[in-house]
């Protein structure tokens, strides 16, 4: 991932903070492709958006701190949900200057192009220079934080202790989708040497689904998040999940 126009453009606009890290941003790219928001209305406002329930709030206040804007504020108070907005135009630039060329989900790849042509019809109408868009989507890879950002926003770990499994499943719509859980799951299955896993059918229409059922595969995945950690509240699942795969791993070898 190449970050350099975003440091340039932030150094200018924020010339006394501390640059955001590398392994921030790539998680909240990650993090954004999951659960984040493009929104263009008819009116011509934009705006990008990640809602979340008031048990992730923290995570909203995470990503604010850490790129030093945004505003976040209730959404639905029956529903108990926030979330992180930015509308200024300085600030919408600055995240364009972040995804343009880093993105890997091709249709979210779609999205920020609509989005960035929107936002160059309004700086041309201002006399002001366009923002060229970068052609390309970046694979998934376990050498940067991208994978856990968008494993915190879609990702999944459940386990059953009656009769004893754990599964770790990924669901993504979309055919244009799949390639990139295919890729993922290979990511694993190198990481473990384990050739476990599947991408299948979901029971929603038109969704895919990564899903890891074998333990000692599951169990590897560690190697990934003890390095690039979770940041949400999933990260409490995701250790009991371990703890639950370790527990029941060094019984058997008692046995």
């Amino acid at each position: 991932m190449n970050f350099d126009k975003f440091y340039e453009e932030y150094s200018k606009e924020f010339p006394n903070n501390k640059l955001p890290s590398r392994e921030f941003l790539e998680w909240f790219i990650g993090f954004f492709e999951g659960d984040g928001s493009f929104i263009i209305v008819k009116r011509g406002d934009l705006s990008m958006v990640i809602t979340q329930s008031y048990d992730d709030l923290e995570v909203l206040n995470y990503i604010k701190n850490n790129l030093g804007f945004g505003n976040i504020i209730i959404q639905s108070k029956k529903d108990k949900t926030y979330r992180w907005i930015i509308n200024k135009q300085v600030y919408l630039k600055l995240l364009i200057y972040l995804f343009n060329g880093n993105m890997t989900l091709p249709l979210r790849f779609i999205k920020l192009s609509m989005f960035i042509n929107k936002l160059n019809e309004k700086l041309l109408k201002n006399n002001e220079f366009s923002i060229k868009i970068i052609e390309s989507c970046k694979l998934p890879s376990l050498d940067n934080a991208w994978l856990s950002g968008f494993i915190d926003a879609e990702g999944c770990f459940s386990k059953s202790k009656n009769k004893f499994y754990v599964i770790f499943c990924l669901a993504q719509k979309y055919m244009a989708n799949k390639y990139i859980l295919e890729t993922i799951l290979n990511l694993f299955k190198n990481l473990t040497s384990l050739n476990k896993g599947k991408v299948v059918q979901h029971s929603k229409e038109n969704t895919f689904e990564l899903r890891i059922t074998n333990k000692f595969m599951c169990y590897g995945m560690k190697l990934y998040f003890d390095k690039y950690p979770l940041k949400t509240i999933k990260i409490i699942k995701y250790n009991e999940w371990i703890k639950f795969i370790e527990d029941n791993i060094n019984h058997n070898n008692k046995l």
